[in-house]
Order: structure tokens, then sequence, then C-alpha cells
């Protein structure tokens, strides 16, 4: 939800700061055993707790416990194929670098301090840098870039003039950093914002506030962002901006709603999220959710029905995207089929159903504030997905393929609100590089 600021600031302000790198090579408190088995990794965060667990996949055998560590659910995570989770922990302030041990303990590698909490956050198409932007409910927005081999910490601090998110993108050659600020996108080359030389953008284009969610197609030079009027579509060329084009919310005969968390697939070409019509918090059962697919190559917009109640952030593999519902009837997870060329291309191939909600379900004509939700992961191939119980500390361990739940997995905590989960896998490809 994009909230509402305290105060404004007329025209721009640009602030640049370099700051000095600290470095931790050790890992965080906690208690962890060798890795030795399965050829992926289920991260939970308990964000209520400030926990953070390592499973392995399929076994989902615990390996690590990271004490202290509250990952910052805004930001989410950005899983690197060798193994590295970037994230921010909202209880030390820092950036953190968490090896999840391919071969080894997973653990702690590096922390840097940054401006949180944080709103949104990325990495380049070379997996040099990471930007996150700060979430401070204030006039000015900070986005702290840092360099992935040295951790050596940039920080520019920018004038938002209303009430938008500070939402930065790295991509284009030369590589470019590009911000959304109230009402505007604004494009720097990197080079210059680190040798402090960019005093204003290079390139700058007119695009809708109420900004929420970023996309950087690297493959096809557009980038996208979450609008009151659609999604926003705009080329890239290194530092220059080209044309711009809105995508509407409303198709396939179906309207409401926005997707304020699109997710770029393994195509590289098209966006998913989930969209439903505005209703009163107390009214969440009533919604009925729809998934929103846009096409940044050739422009088309569909919306396919998917199912009542409170819908998540999606998670998507390279075959599969991973939705799941919360409802008085039931709740499941849908498994969408975004394969180009398959017989069963964006189509729900299935419909899991999952334990219900036990300590503490969302109630029907109440706000769901502060009620049980859930989180949810699938691993880069498509074969495992998950799907916690928030309050109860267990997550559903589901088997594509056989397309039902196999497993229910024990947490140490009780995943609070549903906690936050990602999985990762050796070799697996980074196609968006966006924050989830």
């Amino acid at each position: 939800m994009v909230r509402r600021r305290r105060a404004t600031l007329a025209g721009r302000l640009v602030m640049t700061m370099v700051v000095a790198v600290t470095l931790v090579a050790a890992p965080a408190p906690g208690t962890g055993a060798p890795a030795e088995a399965g050829d992926g990794r289920l991260v939970v965060a308990d964000t209520a707790a400030s926990r953070l667990y390592v499973y392995s996949v399929p076994e989902v055998r615990l390996l690590a416990t990271l004490e202290n560590l509250k990952l910052d659910l805004h930001s989410g995570t950005v899983a690197l194929p060798d193994g590295r989770l970037l994230l921010v922990d909202a209880l030390s302030g820092e950036f953190v670098v968490l090896q999840v041990g391919w071969s080894g303990t997973p653990e702690v590698v590096g922390r840097v301090r940054i401006p949180t909490p944080t709103a949104w956050s990325a990495v380049d198409p070379q997996l040099r840098y990471f930007v996150a932007s700060s979430f401070r409910n204030a006039p000015r927005e900070i986005a702290a870039i840092v360099d992935l081999t040295s951790l050596r910490l940039h920080q520019r601090e920018f004038d938002m003039k209303g009430d938008d998110e500070l939402h930065p993108m790295l991509g284009g050659h030369p590589l470019t950093l590009y911000v959304s600020v109230t009402g505007e996108l604004h494009a720097y080359p990197l080079a210059d914002v680190l040798a402090d030389r960019a005093a204003t953008p290079a390139a700058t284009a007119r695009i809708g506030t109420g900004t929420h969610g970023p996309v950087i197609a690297h493959g096809l030079r557009k980038l996208a962002l979450t609008t009151h009027n659609g999604l926003e579509v705009v080329d890239i060329a290194g530092p220059m901006l080209g044309r711009h084009r809105v995508l509407p919310w409303d198709a396939s005969g179906r309207s409401g709603g926005r997707n304020t968390r699109p997710r770029l697939a393994h195509d590289g070409r098209r966006v998913y999220g989930a969209v439903w019509p505005s209703l009163p918090a107390e009214r969440w059962a009533e919604r009925q959710n729809d998934i929103h697919v846009a096409d940044l190559e050739d422009g088309t917009v569909r919306r396919l029905a998917l199912a009542a109640g409170i819908v998540p952030r999606v998670a998507i593999s390279e075959p599969y995207a991973l939705f799941f519902n919360v409802h008085p009837a039931g709740d499941a997870a849908y498994v969408l089929d975004v394969r180009p060329g398959s017989e069963t291309f964006q189509r729900i191939v299935a419909r899991i159903p999952l334990p219900a909600l036990v300590a503490s379900p969302p109630i029907p004509g109440e706000s769901p504030a502060g009620r049980g939700s859930r989180s949810g992961a699938i691993t880069p191939d498509g074969r495992w997905a998950f799907v916690s119980q928030g309050g109860d500390g267990k997550v559903a361990v589901i088997d594509t393929a056989a397309r039902r739940v196999v497993r229910v997995l024990s947490v140490p905590t009780p995943l609070r609100g549903g906690g936050y989960m990602v999985a990762l896998q050796p070799g697996m490809r980074l196609v968006d590089t966006v924050g989830r």
C-alpha cells in the first residue's frame, strides 16, 4: 500500500554521499549444520520473531538458524545464482549478504549499514551492484548503492515532491540508475552517480502517480512501473529514455484493481501479478482476484479469473507461477503455466487445497490486519512449491508434478503474519533483477 507523506518539497534537490565501508565476514548468531543433501535451499523468515531459517530441498531439513535478523518484508530479497541471498535486516539497519551454502553451512558473509526501513531493491544484470530505496515517510528518500565486490556504499538523496515511493532500478548500457520520484522517471549514468558528477538527470519522463512496483526487462530494454494509470512501460537506452506507453489494468472484460507486486517471468517479456477491485478491508472474503498478464513486447494485456479472498504476492519459477489464497471456504495454491509454447500456457494447471489456518485465521466481516496469512515460494525449476501457515508455524510442501501437498513442515517459531519465503537452486537463471 502506498503511504501518505507528512510533507512535500517543491523543486528537485539531489545530494550524494559516499560512506565508509563496514565489512563483516562472520555468520549471524545462530546454530548450523553442514549442508550435505539436496540440490536447493528454502529460506524461511519469521519477521515477527526476528529469525531466519535455511532448509535443504527437497528434504526440507533444517541447516541453519539465524537469530536476531529481521527481514525487511517490503524490499524482499534478491537471490543470485551463486547462492548469495541479498536482503535488508530491519533490526540492525544493515544490508546483508547471506550465503545459503551449496556445500557448507549457510552464513552471513557481509554487512553494510544503510538507511532503513527500505521500500524497493534491485541488482544490475552483471550482479555488480545492489540498490535499495529508503522508506522513511519523508519528503526526501535515499537510494543506497552497494558495490557487491567491495561492499562500498554510495548514497544519493532525492526530493519526492509528493506521496509516492522511490523505485530504483539498474540497467542499460552504460549502466544507468533509474529512479521514480512523484510523477517522474529519472535516468542517471551510474558512473556519474558514483563519482558525484550527476547533479541533474540525463533524461526525464513524465509518468503517473501512485507508483508501487517496478520491473525491468533487460533483454527488451524496457522498464515498467505500476501506477494509478496502468502498467507504464518506458523504453531505455542507457541514460536515454524512449517511447512511453500505458498498459491498462482492465482487460478481458474484467475490471478493478492494479498489480502492485509485478513479477517478470523467465521469458523476459511477460509480467504477472494479482489484481482485485477495491473493497473495504472487512469485506476481504468478498474480494474476487484475477491474474493480470502484460506482454511488454507487444503491449497486449489479459486478465484471468483466479480466486476469492486474500491473495498475497506471487512467486515465479521457470515453468510456473505460484498463486495462493486465504478464504473462509478453504485456502488453495494455484499453479499457472508460464512457459511460452506450452499446450497449457497461461492456464491454471493445478488447484491444490492447503491445510487451514488454525491459530488466528482472518474473520469475515473484520479487517484481516494482524491475523494469520500466508507467504509462498517455488524452486526455480518449478519442481517444489511452499506455502506457509501464518501463526501456526507450518509450511505446506507441494510436489508440483504430483500436484498435492506431500508434507507439512513445522518451523520453530509461529510465523505470525505468514512470514516470508524464497527458494534457491544452483545454476538458476536471474531474469527478474528486482527484489521480491
